[in-house]
């Protein structure tokens, strides 16, 4: 049967590594025959005994998200692409909402809000993984954030060519911060990117952005702040330098 659906996530030594075996535990109600799981692994090997295909990666960076995300791309057999963040379990009808999504769209967001779990719900989470269901759980003070508001990344679905007409994950964004919004403005203006009525739950972790006065000194984060300018003052000339890169 053909791959409909490539779902890819990544995971970076031991950093997320509690988050993962949540998700992990969350792919295990899923059966379908048209889906492919990719694990992507970067300076370790924690999770390279898991039922579903892994890629491990090298880099030097300690975070470089889109090179994770277009690592697995790259090796992809489905139709469709799903670029997932490690720290969003999965809902029992995900891929029923991806079906009816996937009819309409070529590339879109698999939820409206996402939810965030507190520290300490979180850590129930964590010492079980294989319990954890979408219901009632505490959330912390920003437990709403909407697509396209105040975040456009986290989980995307896109067609696999709309992901190479677009120049896929640009992997020149290292450490924390943009990569998500700069590929979002590549691939909307290719196929304006639609949103459904679904939400996703967010397992606790401190954020990057938490010591703003580091992170705004960080060379990593304003070279990546001036990637995302050059993509917004001209889209289609970055997706040319792209896609002739690739």
């Amino acid at each position: 049967m053909p791959v409909k659906y490539s779902f890819i996530t990544f995971s970076f030594g031991e950093g997320r590594l509690k988050h993962a075996k949540v998700l992990l535990a969350s792919l295990k109600q899923f059966t379908r025959n048209d889906v492919e799981f990719l694990i992507v692994e970067k300076g370790s090997r924690f999770l390279e005994n898991t039922p579903y295909r892994y890629i491990p990666v090298s880099s030097d960076e300690n975070y470089n998200r889109a090179l994770c995300l277009d690592a697995g791309a790259r090796t992809a057999r489905g139709e469709f692409l799903i670029l997932h963040d490690v720290d969003l379990p999965l809902p029992s009808g995900f891929f029923d909402n991806l079906d009816r999504m996937a009819e309409k769209y070529r590339y879109f967001s698999t939820y409206k809000e996402i939810h965030h779990l507190t520290e300490e719900d979180t850590e129930l989470v964590f010492s079980d993984p294989e319990e954890f269901r979408y219901g009632y759980y505490g959330f912390t003070r920003q437990w709403r954030r909407n697509f396209g508001g105040d975040v456009r990344g986290g989980s995307s679905c896109i067609h696999r060519d709309i992901y190479s007409d677009c120049g896929g994950m640009n992997p020149a964004f290292t450490g924390w911060g943009g990569e998500d919004e700069e590929f979002h403005a590549r691939a909307n203006l290719l196929s304006p990117c639609g949103i459904p009525e679904t939400t996703l739950i967010h397992l606790y972790h401190l954020h990057a952005d938490h010591d703003l006065s580091s992170l705004h000194s960080d060379p990593r984060y304003i070279r990546n702040l001036e990637l995302l300018a050059k993509t917004r003052r001209d889209p289609r000339g970055v997706i040319e330098e792209l896609k002739n890169g690739r």
